[in-house]
């Protein structure tokens, strides 16, 4: 898989680009992961701490372009420890040995992915995102009711988001995952 940055992916795929960014965006929307909020309600400071989007393309081996979304969550590292901002998601080197012990001894292994799992988690604090440029039209794409929260700065539009839900790259302490169906995995595990 290559990836790139969404302008970047634009220019080389066009349509195909915006359109994964689009469905990216309708998952965000859709699990209620921000909320836009009023530029003129935020003060100055909150603005220039606010988290900047990172948009993604990946193009899958099938040749499908793929949107991705994460925040740059940079300017939170100086407030957080290490364990406070590390990912809960297993190392490819553990996984690695976890299924040669598997394989050795024979055992039935199955694997479940949950979809946007960090969008389950909510967030604990208050924290602002930024959406600027050209993934600021596709967002009023998704949701007609973003249009109103739409300001221009530096002739640029920009969205202010506050995130509601855990999201890539940004600190939360929480650390609590909401895994659907997860008394019926305790309960499958158990047998």
């Amino acid at each position: 898989m290559t990836q790139m940055a969404a302008t970047a992916g634009i220019k080389k795929h066009g349509q195909a680009a915006v359109d994964a960014l689009l469905q990216e965006f309708c998952q965000l929307d859709s699990k209620n992961v921000f909320e836009p909020l009023d530029a003129s309600t935020l003060t100055a400071s909150q603005k220039r701490e606010a988290l900047r989007t990172v948009n993604l393309i990946k193009e899958k081996r099938s040749g499908k372009s793929k949107g991705r979304t994460c925040a740059n969550g940079r300017s939170q590292r100086s407030k957080y420890t290490k364990e406070e901002t590390t990912s809960p998601t297993v190392s490819t080197d553990a996984l690695m040995i976890s299924l040669m012990i598997d394989a050795k001894e024979r055992r039935d292994v199955a694997t479940a992915d949950v979809e946007g799992a960090y969008l389950h988690a909510d967030m604990e604090e208050f924290v602002l995102l930024k959406l600027v440029g050209e993934a600021v039209n596709i967002m009023c794409q998704v949701n007609p009711k973003y249009e109103n929260f739409v300001v221009i700065e530096n002739g640029k539009k920009v969205h202010y988001l506050q995130l509601l839900k855990a999201f890539f790259e940004v600190s939360w302490r929480s650390r609590q995952h909401y895994v659907p169906g997860e008394p019926q995995l305790r309960e499958v595990c158990r047998h």
